[in-house]
C-alpha cells in the first residue's frame, strides 16, 4: 500500500505549499483500471435528490436493512460526525469530495484512491476524528502500534492498520 502512496509523495516535495497536479497523473502507469469523477457535485445532487431518496427508502430491502442494529449504529456514527464537523452529512460529503475523486487499480490488485476535498478544514477534522477512533480501537485490541505515522519530505503518512496507508497533501487525500 505504501508503494502506491509513496510515488505520489516523491512527485511533490513541497506539495502542501504548491498547486497539485491532476490526480490522474499520480496513478501508476501500469494501472489496469482507472476512474476519474471530476464533478462529483452533479452526481451527488442527482443521488441525493429528495425523489431518489424517497424511492430508495420506500424499498423493502432498504426498510429491512434499516431495521438492523448495525444500520442503527451506522446512523449514530453519522450523527456523531455531523456534530463534530458542525454540518449535516450531505453538506459534509460535498465539502469532502466536490474537488474530485480518482481511483486506480494495479495488476497486482493494489488500489490508490485520491479525493480532492473542497474544504481542507473538514478533511483535516475528519482525519483527526478517524485517528482518534483508530487509536481507541487499537488500544482496546492491545495493538497500540497498529496506528502509526512517518514523515517524508514534510508530509506525514499514516496507517490505521494492515493494508492501509494514507497521506493528506493540502486538500488532497491519498489512500
Amino acid at each position: 500500500v505504501l508503494g502506491l502512496v509513496l510515488p505520489a509523495l516523491l512527485l511533490q516535495p513541497a506539495a502542501a505549499a504548491e498547486q497539485l497536479p491532476p490526480a490522474t497523473q499520480w496513478l501508476s502507469e501500469d494501472a489496469v483500471f482507472a476512474v476519474e469523477l471530476s464533478k462529483p457535485k452533479e452526481l451527488l445532487d442527482l443521488v441525493l435528490n429528495p425523489k431518489v431518496t424517497e424511492a430508495v427508502t420506500a424499498m423493502p430491502v432498504y426498510k429491512q436493512a434499516a431495521a438492523q442494529p448495525k444500520f442503527q449504529e451506522f446512523l449514530q456514527v453519522i450523527k456523531y460526525l455531523e456534530l463534530q464537523l458542525g454540518t449535516d452529512w450531505k453538506t459534509g460529503l460535498h465539502k469532502l469530495v466536490d474537488g474530485g475523486i480518482t481511483w486506480g487499480v494495479t495488476p497486482n490488485g493494489g488500489n490508490l484512491l485520491i479525493i480532492d476535498a473542497q474544504d481542507k478544514k473538514t478533511l483535516d477534522q475528519l482525519h483527526e476524528i478517524f485517528l482518534t477512533f483508530a487509536k481507541g480501537e487499537a488500544a482496546k485490541r492491545g495493538q497500540p502500534d497498529r496506528v502509526a505515522s512517518a514523515d517524508y519530505r514534510g508530509v506525514t503518512g499514516w496507517t490505521f492498520g494492515d493494508g492501509e496507508a494514507h497521506a493528506i497533501l493540502g486538500n488532497r487525500l491519498l489512500l
